[in-house]
C-alpha cells in the first residue's frame, strides 16, 4: 500500500471522525439550550403568582375604596339632612357602578397579564424539547455523514486503483477487447 493509498484512507478515516464528532457538538450545544430553557420555567411560575398577588392586593384596594367613598357620600347627605332617595341614591349608585367597573377591569388586565407570561412559558418549553429533539437527531446524523464518508473513501479508492476503469482481453480472433462490468458501460451512457 503506497503513500497515496494511506493518505487517501487516512483523510477518509479523519472525515469520519470529524463528522461523528460534529455530531456530539451539536448535541451538546442542543442539549445546553434546551437546559436555559428549562431553567426559565420556575421564573415563569413566580411571575404568574406574583400577578396573583397583585390581583388580591387591587381587589382589597378596591373594595376599601368603595367602602370609603360610599361611607363619604352616606355621612355628606345625612349631613345635610336629606335622605338617601332620589337623586342622592342615584349619585351613590353610579359612583359604585364606576368604582366596581374599574375594578373588574383592573382585575381583567391582571389576568391577561398573567395568561400571557403562561403563553410565554409554553413557548419555551416548547423551544427546550425541540432542542432535546435536535440533539437526539444530531448524533445520529454524525455516524450517517461518517457512514458516507466511508462510502466515499471506498468509491475514491476504487477510482484510484483502477477497480472503475475497463479491463482489455485477449479473445481468440478478436485480438485485445475492452472488457469492463455491465455497471460500467451503463454509469457512461454507452448502453
Amino acid at each position: 500500500m503506497g503513500f497515496a493509498t494511506a493518505a487517501l484512507i487516512g483523510l477518509g478515516a479523519i472525515q469520519a471522525g470529524t463528522s461523528i464528532a460534529s455530531g456530539y457538538a451539536k448535541s451538546g450545544e442542543a442539549k445546553y439550550n434546551a437546559a436555559l430553557l428549562e431553567q426559565t420555567g420556575p421564573f415563569y411560575d413566580y411571575q404568574a403568582g406574583l400577578i396573583e398577588k397583585q390581583k388580591q392586593l387591587d381587589l382589597y384596594q378596591a373594595n376599601r375604596q368603595i367602602g370609603q367613598v360610599m361611607g363619604k357620600m352616606r355621612a355628606m347627605t345625612a349631613g345635610r339632612g336629606i335622605t338617601l332617595s332620589g337623586s342622592p341614591m342615584a349619585i351613590m349608585l353610579d359612583t359604585y357602578m364606576q368604582i366596581e367597573i374599574d375594578k373588574r377591569i383592573g382585575q381583567s388586565n391582571l389576568e391577561m397579564q398573567k395568561y400571557n407570561i403562561q403563553v410565554e412559558k409554553s413557548r419555551a418549553m416548547s423551544q427546550a424539547a425541540a432542542y432535546r429533539r435536535q440533539a437526539s437527531t444530531a448524533i445520529f446524523g454524525g455516524y450517517t455523514n461518517a457512514f458516507a464518508s466511508a462510502l466515499q473513501t471506498g468509491v475514491n479508492y476504487g477510482l484510484y486503483s483502477g477497480s472503475f476503469t475497463p479491463r482489455t482481453a485477449n479473445i481468440s480472433g478478436m485480438g485485445n477487447v475492452n472488457v469492463a462490468p455491465t455497471n460500467y458501460y451503463l454509469r457512461a451512457g454507452k448502453l
